[in-house]
């Protein structure tokens, strides 16, 4: 007969273990598991979110949410303005045409190391 282990040595969770997109495979790993089953990566809206809970495909959803997704990344981006995600983890569509970014082309020439002219040659 095998000792129990205690409490304490079990691990609270396993973070995503398969396939970031396979929401259905993680829901059987899930069913054969006493370990809770994190998912972050494959859950980037609501519907998967649902779609996990409903599978139950996990016990714990991670949500990474940042008051600037340009700042998760970079301590100065190069596009303006800065990309502000919503406490409902969403980013607001423009009112202008466009996709309602600029680049900022003086950063991207700061931040460039290496130029390749691809073309046509004539």
């Amino acid at each position: 007969m095998q000792p129990e282990i205690p409490v304490w040595t079990k691990p609270l969770m396993i973070d995503q273990p398969l396939s970031w997109g396979d929401i259905y495979t993680h829901s059987k790993l899930q069913a054969q598991i006493e370990t809770a089953i994190c998912l972050d990566e494959s859950i980037h809206n609501t519907g998967h979110a649902l779609s996990a809970i409903e599978l139950k495909a996990c016990r714990i959803i991670n949500i990474k949410l940042c008051v600037s997704a340009s700042q998760r990344y970079w301590t100065e981006d190069i596009i303006e303005p800065e990309v502000v995600v919503t406490a409902r983890g969403t980013i607001q569509v423009p009112k202008n045409p466009g996709i309602g970014y600029s680049v900022r082309r003086d950063r991207a020439e700061k931040l460039t190391v290496r130029r390749k002219r691809m073309g046509a040659t004539h």
